[in-house]
């Protein structure tokens, strides 16, 4: 199946895009924290049972990542990070975070994935109200901005968040473990042979 030209691929990590990614996430919008003057913390990038690392690609360009992290104290719950280029697609973060959300709730059978957002991310905030997240708490996130945890639990998932698809997946995204390959559209996620 041709996946067609809007449509963006999530695959696994491999030593090749390590590159790519690291310039993708030390863009200065993403900063983690400075340790010492010159030194910032390394986004940590993995494909192990713990951590997913995905390379969001659109054609041969890779645009993004999406991750996966599994809490160490509780292993039914995972934490879901996005990082997109600039876009004129408002969509794709959205889109790719749809395609995360699936894979951790249908492939890792989390209970419960959550994320966290700076507070002037309304967009971000807004998707997530829509797709059936619960804001938990605040949070002080590295450089000292205000955000906030959200979290979405698998029934939420199953019965309100599945009924968004249309809205959000309007071009396709497809996610794979190199495995098995699947693709979302707006009836929802399937397995392509």
């Amino acid at each position: 199946m041709d996946p067609g030209p809007d449509t963006l691929r999530l695959q696994p990590l491999d030593d090749a895009d390590r590159s790519a990614v690291a310039r993708l996430l030390d863009a200065p919008r993403l900063r983690r924290r400075v340790l010492f003057s010159g030194l910032n913390q390394l986004h940590p990038m993995d494909w192990s049972p713990e951590r997913r690392t995905f390379v969001v690609r659109e054609g041969p360009e890779v645009v993004g990542t999406v991750e996966l992290r599994q809490e160490e104290d509780e292993p039914e719950t995972w934490e879901l990070s996005v990082v997109i280029e600039q876009r004129d697609r408002v969509l794709d973060g959205a889109r790719c975070a749809l395609a995360g959300l699936f894979f951790a709730f249908e492939v890792m059978g989390a209970e419960a994935v959550w994320f966290w957002a700076p507070r002037d991310k309304r967009a971000v905030r807004r998707v997530a109200e829509r797709l059936g997240f619960v804001k938990l708490h605040p949070l002080l996130v590295p450089g000292g901005k205000p955000a906030d945890v959200f979290e979405l639990e698998r029934q939420t998932w199953q019965v309100r968040t599945v009924t968004e698809l249309g809205h959000y997946l309007g071009a396709p995204v497809e996610i794979t473990d190199n495995t098995t390959l699947w693709r979302g559209e707006a009836q929802g996620f399937f397995a392509v042979d």
